[in-house]
Parts: C-alpha cells; structure tokens; sequence
C-alpha cells in the first residue's frame, strides 16, 4: 500500500480530469505535469486561439497553468 498525499486543489483537478482512470501505478509527478500543461494548451485553443497564437504570447509557468487550468474548471 502507497500513501498518496497531495493539495486538494491539485487532487481534484487530477479527479476532474480523470488522470487516475488509468492510472494503476499512480499518477507520477511527470504525467501530472504533462496533463496539466495539455489541459492548458486545449483551453487556451478552444476559447483564446488569437491571443495563444499571437507572436507576443508566452506561455507561462507550471504554476500560472496549474492556477488557470483549476479556475477554468471551478468555472465550468
């Protein structure tokens, strides 16, 4: 048996985002990570395409994806 701790914020946008239907092993911090920013890059097509493919725009960090992707879906 595996303790698995983790910020709720974090434990439900996993949940949301259903990281653990295949996820026999867990969900290792890399694959967290790279739904997160896959998630990110999906919204941000879907309802901001101009703004993402601006030459301006920078993606931002982990965090800023993190934060964005949770409130897009608290919004939902």
């Amino acid at each position: 048996m595996d303790v698995w701790k983790t910020h709720q914020d974090c434990g439900d946008i996993a949940d949301t985002l259903k990281m653990y239907d295949d996820a026999w092993e867990g969900v290792s911090t890399d694959d967290f990570q790279e739904h997160i920013k896959n998630e990110y890059q999906d919204i941000m097509i879907s309802n901001f395409n101009e703004i993402y493919e601006s030459k301006d725009f920078k993606i931002p960090s982990f965090d800023k994806q993190l934060e964005f992707v949770i409130n897009h879906h608290k919004q939902m």
